[in-house]
């Protein structure tokens, strides 16, 4: 396993992501909050003060988006820290079948990603 965890979490916040950033858009449309304080979800959520309601949302965005950003933080650490052989058959352009492993500089400025 090379990435680990990693992916996990990255793709899990990611996830979180779309839900978070898609429902804060909806709880600033006016139409969508009048249909919804018709419905019985008017007893459980407030729709009345939807504005903390998105505030709300945004923070749970922004905690999802911190939690998306550390998992590729993990996933570079993993990857950079591979022995060059396990790394041969995800990036056969990059090693020419050298033991030399790139540096830092290669990863984030040298290829495609970076």
């Amino acid at each position: 396993r090379i990435a680990g965890y990693g992916v996990t979490v990255t793709r899990g916040a990611a996830s979180a992501m779309m839900f978070t950033y898609s429902s804060v858009l909806l709880t600033m449309c006016r139409n969508v909050i009048t249909h919804l304080r018709g419905t019985p979800l008017n007893e459980y959520i407030p729709f009345d003060s939807f504005h903390s309601f998105h505030r709300h949302f945004a923070l749970t965005a922004l905690v999802y988006t911190f939690v998306h950003v550390v998992g590729h933080a993990i996933n570079f650490y993993h990857i950079a820290t591979q022995p060059a052989d396990d790394l041969t058959c995800l990036f056969r352009e990059v090693f020419h079948m050298s033991d030399e492993l790139p540096k830092f500089h290669y990863w984030v400025f040298e290829t495609l990603t970076g």
